[in-house]
């Protein structure tokens, strides 16, 4: 048994692997039992193996039958994780994203690198476009406060989720990836197009829907829009310049049916089989 990749041992003998899975398997029972309904075990660090979580993990859900496991101790698990990146998983599996705040996990006095509302936000439109949820972290000082600047930064994208949150809660996998002035996200038959760049000609062309547009209109506003849909592009008129919110502003197309492209689209850059 050795550390992937490096030669190393993972365990000193067999017998300091077997003391250790008793320990934390105790560990987990007791969480597991004496503290009414757990939601959620989230499996952290760089885990040596074998921890034998497949066993382990089935007693978890035998104690907790609601709870979801993430993916960092083997089978069975809930969803899948990724951290400091957005690596969604396949079509199908849930998922989500670890982000820093900073560039630190805890609280760290001189770490002012901070993510701007805009970065931020476009990190979560980035993971709620491939279905995946942002966990967004955030260092609390030694006595339990937030950070005034991390305050202010969620303050910011708060103010953005309650006007146009439609575009983000219970968004489904979008099929549309490539788009260099807008994130799109989509529910039901919808399509949402998360402007995060002012286009100084006000208007906007959106290649590859398939499906029939029904109407156009901002998100905030609910006013309605010019649009033309010619064979596989969509135009889109009259869009405000410079944008009236200045994290994004979304507009609204509603077509007939689950939004679909005409083409599978495999990369950011060109849809179908080429890379």
């Amino acid at each position: 048994m050795h550390m992937q990749g490096t030669g190393l041992p993972e365990w000193k003998d067999e017998s300091s692997r077997k003391r250790f899975i008793e320990y934390y398997y105790a560990q987990l029972e007791e969480l597991m039992s004496n503290y009414g309904r757990i939601d959620l075990l989230w499996y952290d660090g760089c885990i040596p193996q074998p921890m034998e979580g497949e066993k382990i993990n089935k007693r978890i859900r035998e104690l907790q039958p609601h709870i979801l496991i993430n993916n960092r101790n083997g089978d069975p698990y809930d969803f899948k994780c990724c951290e400091q990146a957005i690596v969604p998983a396949a079509p199908g599996v849930a998922w989500e994203a670890c982000m820093t705040l900073n560039d630190t996990w805890g609280y760290h006095s001189g770490d002012k690198h901070y993510k701007t509302p805009f970065e931020v936000l476009k990190l979560l439109l980035e993971t709620a476009s491939k279905a995946g949820n942002l966990l967004l972290n955030v260092g609390p000082r030694a006595d339990g406060t937030i950070p005034e600047e991390s305050v202010a930064i969620l303050k910011k994208v708060g103010d953005w989720l309650r006007k146009n949150g439609e575009a983000v809660y219970g968004s489904s996998r979008s099929p549309f990836s490539f788009n260099s002035s807008a994130v799109l996200t989509t529910k039901e038959n919808r399509i949402y197009v998360n402007l995060l760049h002012g286009l100084e000609d006000k208007e906007i062309c959106l290649p590859d829907i398939k499906n029939k547009v029904l109407s156009v209109y901002m998100l905030e506003s609910r006013e309605n829009m010019d649009f033309c849909q010619q064979n596989d592009r969509l135009f889109i008129k009259g869009i405000p310049f410079p944008l009236e919110n200045d994290l994004a502003t979304t507009i609204v197309i509603e077509v007939e049916g689950k939004p679909e492209t005409i083409r599978e689209q495999k990369t950011f850059w060109i849809p179908g089989d080429k890379v």
